[in-house]
């Protein structure tokens, strides 16, 4: 297959519907899904997070924040609490318990979604 890449900050995100490893990922807007699809931020938007993987998920860095994704669609920050996470064409979203949300629009952490066997789902 013929990839096309694009470059969004300092993610990368395949024109075609698969995407490529991100070793960063960056929040954006404020509110709840736009009309584009877009899943945004109600918390940290323009926000650039580093991005490490380890055996049971995906670990993503901001200044001052630490949120853990897990394999199960599960999330937990120290700063957030508990919570989950999912994707879609529109992107990534993190959503706590008490409501906050962290976004990614159009950036998607591929070997986290490899590794749950392509499911968390929005």
């Amino acid at each position: 297959m013929n990839y096309k890449l694009l470059v969004f900050g300092l993610s990368l995100f395949a024109a075609t519907g698969s995407f490529a490893r991100s070793d960063s990922i960056e929040s954006c807007c404020s509110g709840s899904a736009n009309p584009n699809g877009f899943y945004g931020s109600t918390d940290l938007p323009r926000t650039s997070f580093a991005v490490t993987y380890n055996r049971s998920g995906a670990k993503l860095t901001a200044p001052g924040v630490d949120v853990f994704l897990g394999h199960l669609c599960d999330a937990q920050s120290p700063q957030y609490g508990n919570g989950s996470w999912g994707w879609a064409n529109g992107g990534t979203r993190v959503t706590f318990t008490d409501g906050r949300a962290i976004g990614f629009p159009r950036q998607v952490l591929s070997e986290l979604v490899d590794r749950s066997r392509g499911g968390c789902t929005l």
